[in-house]
């Protein structure tokens, strides 16, 4: 009696003990995270541990900004990024999904391009005099400034 009374509170403890959960995660991306490529690839594909729902959110930056085409595309374990191509320099791929699960799962791919592959870039005209081209070179250089490594737009992620 004692035994079976034992074995029932046994199995009474170890059975309410809920099994531990584990939220989806990222397994595998193309571009690898700090791969160097010849140069960016028509997409990105980003694999995943569950099944992921909407909304997806997904942005690539390079040194020219961004290389975003379209939205991406949430297939099961998969969500797909088409990307426009680039010049040579490092770019970031961060993405924000949802997994089955509710669970929201986000992150940052860094790769990087280099090689003849990369678009050439423009030469600089010669200016006809120094103070006529001064606010323009600081126009276009504060434009074309990328946001710092590993700094995110303000904002980007409550607004979608």
């Amino acid at each position: 009696m004692r035994a079976g009374l034992l074995a029932l509170l046994a199995g009474a403890v170890f059975g309410l003990a809920a099994p531990a959960m584990a939220h989806a995660g990222l397994v595998s991306s193309t571009p690898k995270d700090g791969a160097t490529l010849g140069r960016v690839p028509a997409q990105a594909v980003l694999t995943f541990t569950e099944e992921i729902g909407a909304p997806a959110y997904v942005v690539a930056k390079g040194p020219d900004g961004s290389i975003t085409r379209g939205k991406p595309k949430v297939n099961g374990t998969r969500v797909t990024q088409a990307l426009a191509g680039g010049p040579a320099g490092r770019y970031e791929l961060s993405f924000r999904v949802v997994s089955a699960d509710g669970h929201p799962i986000s992150g940052t791919i860094r790769f990087r391009v280099k090689g003849s592959d990369a678009s050439p870039s423009a030469s600089p005209s010669p200016s006809p005099s120094p103070t006529a081209s001064a606010p323009a070179a600081s126009r276009s250089a504060s434009a074309a400034a990328p946001a710092p490594a590993g700094k995110q737009q303000p904002g980007f992620w409550a607004e979608h």
